[in-house]
């Protein structure tokens, strides 16, 4: 720059920086960290993570490691609560791609860790990728049948003895435990079958239905159920009942 001269007479030198970047893969996510939230235990739950190439020649993103508490490498061995999918993925220069990190906890409570990615090019050694925080609350995720008086788990529903072409009914709660949705359908085999392995017709199935018998429970949601028994046959000369069609215990499944 064409020094100037002051009021003194002294010359002055203007200073401008020169900054010169190599050609090379420049990745940026565009989130710091990911909160999965409330998760299934066990179940996958995917968030998905954007990433800009800023550079000049296309990179290919990669996990480097999971980092534990306190920036400690996780141990190996068993499945992580997180992973990075796809395994690698290309991002054109000046161009982006959105990547997918899945939960798939097995320990119940809290889950953290910090991703760090990797970035390969066309020249031997790339600038370092940025890291990303991960957490994710682990919970039990089960839909439980339980009496709709007491609130204790049902093991069984029983029905008791009843005249046949009379209706008994047993008003049953179910609970979804777990934060993520469940769809729930009640099976009766035996109801929509003319006879049992044996090959013995069972009136005590048949006679047996659910209301409703399917349907979706939100998160941490309950459902009223009725089990309704309308024995419609008349007992055989087999039958314990002896001129009554008596209620099997039934187990929920």
């Amino acid at each position: 720059v064409q020094p100037s001269h002051g009021d003194d007479g002294a010359p002055s030198l203007i200073t401008l920086p020169i900054e010169v970047r190599p050609r090379c893969a420049v990745i940026r996510c565009a989130v710091a960290d990911i909160d999965f939230g409330a998760v299934a235990q066990g179940a996958p739950t995917v968030r998905p993570l954007e990433l800009r190439n800023v550079g000049s020649l296309p990179g290919v993103v990669s996990l480097s490691e999971l980092l534990g508490p306190g920036g400690q490498p996780m141990r190996e061995g068993g499945t992580p609560p997180f992973r990075l999918l796809p395994a690698r993925l290309e991002v054109a220069a000046g161009g982006s791609a959105t990547a997918r990190v899945e939960c798939s906890a097995a320990e119940l409570g809290e889950a953290s860790c910090t991703l760090r990615l990797r970035v390969d090019d066309e020249r031997e050694h790339a600038p370092a990728a940025p890291a990303v925080g991960l957490c994710a609350v682990v919970e039990r995720q089960a839909l439980e049948l339980r009496d709709s008086e007491s609130g204790e788990p049902l093991t069984a529903v029983s029905f008791g003895r009843l005249f046949y072409g009379l209706e008994a009914r047993r008003v049953i709660t179910a609970v979804n435990t777990g934060p993520s949705a469940v769809d729930f359908a009640f099976l009766n085999p035996s109801a929509d079958a003319d006879a049992d392995e044996t090959g013995t017709f069972d009136p005590h199935a048949a006679s047996l239905s659910i209301e409703p018998a399917m349907g979706l429970l939100p998160p941490h949601g309950t459902c009223t159920i009725e089990a309704i028994f309308r024995p419609t046959s008349e007992p055989n000369a087999s039958s314990d009942a002896k001129g009554f069609l008596a209620s099997p215990e039934t187990e929920p499944d």
